[in-house]
């Protein structure tokens, strides 16, 4: 309803599943959220909070696996440090120690292990029935992985990837 205080609590609703709990369970750019569809408007609450919603890639997927553990992409905030300007020219005479227009030889946003981008986050089910505050790195270096989903035939995570944009123009062996 209108002035209620949790109305736009969500934001940038970008997925939602339904977790074992039977509860639905929203990824929003900053947090994943959880409700009870018998009664949303008054059981709404944030289960993962603190996520980065900034930059090129904010919006995220999730998945929950057999134990009930949440993976949640954190999209990198660039395009895993490549750079787009005239130093990014793969011409050796404008850039003749870096022709594949990489910034750096590493990306240090996809290594951070404590509050990196580009990568999967584990978040553990506590016995409660919250998600720890605390992450696990589950995969690392991925520009932006939209789509998660739990094998539970497998116990494998699948994931989907947004690659790179222009990737033509960073791979010799695509050129035409």
């Amino acid at each position: 309803p209108e002035g209620d205080p949790r109305r736009g609590i969500i934001d940038r609703p970008n997925q939602i599943s339904r977790g074992p709990d039977g509860k639905f369970y929203v990824a929003g750019a900053s947090g994943i959220y959880r409700f009870d569809p018998a009664n949303p408007a008054a059981t709404v609450e944030a289960v993962v909070t603190g996520l980065p919603a900034n930059g090129l890639h904010p919006l995220k997927a999730f998945a929950l696996d057999s134990e009930s553990n949440i993976y949640v992409n954190v999209g990198s905030f660039s395009n895993v440090c490549q750079s787009y300007t005239s130093h990014g020219s793969r011409d050796p005479k404008q850039n003749p120690d870096n022709f594949r227009g990489k910034q750096f030889s590493h990306c240090p946003e996809a290594e951070n292990e404590t509050r990196g981008r580009a990568q999967i986050r584990r978040y553990k089910r506590l016995p409660d029935g919250k998600f720890s505050t605390e992450f696990t790195p589950f995969a690392k270096g991925l520009r932006n992985s939209m789509a998660l989903t739990w094998s539970k035939a497998h116990k494998l995570l699948l994931q989907a990837e947004n690659n790179r944009d222009a990737i033509e123009k960073f791979a010799p062996s695509l050129d035409s």
